[in-house]
């Protein structure tokens, strides 16, 4: 399926399920995989989506420009991502997390990412 265009935004917006539905086959697999790159999960990257098409549709009468519907969206599924990334966070039980080990200070990199294994690196 080639990239979406205004038209299908328009209708959209308009309150046509049936755009929305194609607009969401074409992006799904585009998001989730942008969402797993910043949850580094799966079943969290799966929720996160589904949010953010939710709150696509909520807001589907707020877009001011349907031909940047892309980058909207993306905007959005990024905001939800780290929104979603900061409360798991914060209802992580300390036990859970550390278990008998003594809990450390992370440094900022590594808050939302728990397995990368070292700091990226910038420049080449």
């Amino acid at each position: 399926m080639k990239e979406p265009d205004g038209g299908l935004v328009g209708r959209m917006m308009g309150d046509d399920r049936e755009a929305f539905d194609q607009l969401m086959e074409f992006y799904y697999p585009r998001i989730l995989r942008m969402a797993y790159l910043i949850s580094g999960s799966y079943a969290d990257s799966q929720d996160i989506v589904q949010e953010t098409f939710v709150i696509c549709w909520i807001n589907r009468k707020k877009i001011k420009e349907p031909e940047h519907f892309s980058k909207w969206l993306y905007k959005t599924l990024t905001r939800e991502a780290w929104r979603f990334c900061r409360k798991s966070r914060r209802e992580q039980p300390v036990e859970e997390v550390f278990g008998d080990r003594e809990p450390q200070r992370l440094p900022p990199w590594r808050r939302c990412w728990p397995g990368a294994g070292t700091k990226p690196s910038i420049g080449p």
